[in-house]
């Protein structure tokens, strides 16, 4: 019974209540999502290419240079350059606060 009830309480803590989650919050989330997008078609084409395979899709870099047809490395420099002006981006934006 003990492992039970431990088990239940470790499962609601890794789910979220739904129900006790304002729609204030939900709002803020869709924005927030909102505005990564717009920092992300602030890019040039292959930065955002790069951002979105790997950061959206989940891609590994090797898979990413498999579809770009370009060398792993270069997809290494991209994507740290992308991250770079994304940052730029929020901090001219005043987002400091979710990066």
């Amino acid at each position: 019974m003990m492992n039970y009830c431990a088990d239940e309480r470790k499962k609601r803590k890794r789910e979220p209540n739904k129900h006790l989650i304002q729609d204030s919050q939900y709002r803020n989330e869709n924005e927030f999502q909102l505005e990564i997008q717009e920092a992300i078609e602030y890019l040039a084409e292959p930065f955002q290419m790069v951002i979105r395979l790997r950061y959206l899709e989940d891609l590994k870099l090797k898979d990413i240079a498999i579809i770009m047809s370009c060398p792993e490395n270069t997809i290494k420099t991209w994507l740290t350059k992308s991250l770079k002006l994304l940052r730029q981006y929020w901090d001219e934006r005043g987002g400091k606060e979710h990066v």
